[in-house]
């Protein structure tokens, strides 16, 4: 069965952030947590725009190189600390 679509699309645009930026992670849980905050990000930013090309916000966001670094998964999931330094 092939993934759909969006996930497709957020894999690929966060493989090719990670290239572009240079960025390497020190484990498998690491990366699981960055790519899974890097799809909410992405998320925040599409819902964002869709408001924005309806006329409702005044600006237009992108995804960045810190996409993968913030999100309010932080404070919901249960992770250990160190993988945030």
């Amino acid at each position: 069965m092939l993934a759909p679509p969006y996930v497709l699309k957020c894999g690929s645009l966060y493989n090719n952030v990670l290239t572009h930026v240079g960025k390497e992670y020190a484990t498998d849980a690491e990366e699981k947590l960055r790519k899974e905050i890097f799809k909410e990000s992405l998320e925040a930013v599409e819902e964002h725009n869709k408001l924005y090309e309806q006329g409702l916000i005044g600006y237009y966001l992108r995804i960045n190189k810190y996409a993968d670094l913030v999100s309010h998964l932080n404070s919901t999931h249960n992770f250990d600390q160190k993988i945030l330094v």
